[in-house]
């Protein structure tokens, strides 16, 4: 995998100039394929729901790139043994793929994470030159406890996956499922970033949130009302447009944005009308 996939293509995409930080979301993109097929052949783990920014991206063709894999539990009574999921991922990339990963596990009462570190950023070129820099590469899988309420019949649904040569079913929330947890997420999340803390939103919630809006997909209203009590679309657009004009900037955006496009014109253009664009569907 390293030498005949991972490695051209980060020289192609070196070659188109692409930024370093999104060739590293590439390649993390291309080996969440190897763990999404692990998790769904792996008969102890098939009740697991994908969901968040990886989800839209594999299971609906979303056009940005995302850095992890997240599922939940639709019961909390499901029993999910983290050492065997971790170990299981560790065992097939050292024997089917030939790339030796770390892995790290982290649990509470509301999240179990799984951290596989890859020692391969030197040998594609994507780490800093100083003698510090780190070689790995981490992709993790988090599990969250806490399911969002799903009403709707087919809040829930499972999708052929075919993506570089691997194939497989994905059990996953549907797209208003996902808008409404997309929309509490953005409502409610707490994030600070930059040297001063000065970034407050993730840019990617805001561009999911036009990439809703822009398929005309409703969210999942009693999903929303359960989680967020907006109940009407009037409601959520006032709360939407009072969050935009509240919270975001160009310079916002841009911040979380950029690691995620390939095109960083097209980054910068769409923080600069994102607040035009928006104003059409929300007012």
């Amino acid at each position: 995998m390293l030498d005949d996939v991972l490695i051209p293509l980060v020289e192609t995409k070196q070659r188109e100039r692409v930024p370093g930080e999104v060739i590293k979301n590439m390649v993390k993109e291309y080996l969440q394929y190897p763990v999404l097929e692990y998790v769904y052949n792996s008969e102890e783990l098939q009740q697991l729901v994908f969901y968040g920014g990886s989800c839209v991206r594999i299971c609906y063709d979303g056009p940005r790139l995302s850095e992890d894999l997240d599922f939940t539990v639709l019961s909390p009574a499901y029993a999910i043994d983290l050492d065997t999921l971790a170990h299981g991922l560790e065992r097939r990339f050292r024997s089917e793929f030939l790339i030796d990963a770390d892995v790290k596990v982290r649990q509470s009462e509301v999240m179990k994470r799984v951290t596989l570190k890859f020692p391969i950023l030197k040998k594609l070129g994507l780490a800093p030159t100083l003698p510090s820099a780190s070689d790995l590469l981490h992709v993790k899988i988090e599990i969250s406890l806490s399911s969002l309420p799903v009403y709707e019949f087919g809040g829930v649904e499972t999708s052929p996956v075919a993506q570089h040569g691997f194939n497989v079913f994905v059990r996953h929330y549907t797209l208003p499922i996902l808008m409404a947890g997309k929309i509490n997420a953005l409502l409610s999340r707490v994030w600070f970033k930059g040297k001063r803390e000065e970034v407050d939103i993730k840019g990617r919630d805001f561009f999911d949130l036009y990439w809703f809006f822009d398929r005309k997909v409703e969210p999942a209203w009693e999903t929303l009302k359960q989680v967020t009590g907006i109940a009407t679309m009037e409601e959520l657009k006032s709360a939407l447009w009072e969050k935009i004009e509240a919270s975001v900037t160009p310079e916002k955006l841009v911040y979380d944005l950029k690691g995620f496009f390939a095109n960083q014109r097209y980054v910068r253009d769409f923080a600069k009308h994102y607040k035009e664009i928006m104003k059409k569907h929300l007012t």
